[in-house]
């Protein structure tokens, strides 16, 4: 079964792609589904919002929460940790 060892090293390694890694440690926001959003659909991304603050110490604490109505963007920014690694 040598060619199935030549196949294996003919594909190109890829680098991993750094998916949900934001930018800024101390913004967390979500954007609602545009169109007709529906309870479902809002319910995930309050869900997905809820998981990033809950990254955040508990202590931590939150400079300002905007809502952009016309971005459908929820964000939600702390105040600078000075204690992050």
């Amino acid at each position: 079964m040598a060619w199935a060892s030549t196949k294996e090293s003919a594909k190109p390694k890829r680098e991993p792609i750094p998916l949900g890694i934001p930018r800024d440690q101390d913004l967390c926001f979500v954007l609602f589904p545009s169109g007709n959003p529906t309870a479902s659909s809002v319910a995930v991304s309050l869900q997905s919002l809820l998981h990033q603050v809950q990254k955040h110490p508990a202590s931590q604490q939150i400079e300002v929460i905007n809502y952009d109505p016309q971005a459908r963007r929820f964000d939600i920014r702390f105040a600078p940790n000075s204690q992050k690694k």
